[in-house]
């Protein structure tokens, strides 16, 4: 059975930004162990990414001005102007667009696991 929801109900947009939150929190917080400096890099590279698909894609989404899953439709309207929804179903994603979303955790992964290595693994961290 499909569902579509007009506007998603907002326990799912809570929950998805939750997640979302966390992933970004536990990225920046191994990335700030390096330094101040490549964690504030690591915070601008995340509002920079989240900027941009503010901006390049939820203004041309159908749930632009309504909560979507993740609630940026309602966001993107407070900031952009609406795009051509059209320009949504148009565009060819491939693994190069995915990218810079990935790297937002892969980053923090290879980070934490040098880190673990230089300090010396051990199976109980006390």
């Amino acid at each position: 059975m499909k569902t579509i929801f007009d506007s998603y109900p907002l326990w799912t947009v809570i929950l998805a930004n939750i997640f979302l939150l966390a992933v970004y929190l536990a990225g920046a917080y191994i990335i700030f162990t390096l330094s101040l400096v490549t964690g504030i890099l690591y915070i601008i590279y995340i509002v920079l990414l989240e900027f941009y698909y503010l901006k390049e894609g939820c203004t041309c989404c159908c749930y632009y001005g309504k909560l979507c899953a993740f609630g940026k439709g309602s966001i993107s309207a407070l900031f952009f102007k609406k795009g051509d929804p059209g320009k949504f179903c148009e565009r060819e994603l491939g693994f190069k667009d995915f990218i810079p979303q990935v790297l937002v955790v892969l980053i923090p992964l290879v980070v934490g696991t040098a880190i673990i290595i230089s300090r010396g693994f051990d199976f109980l961290f006390c």
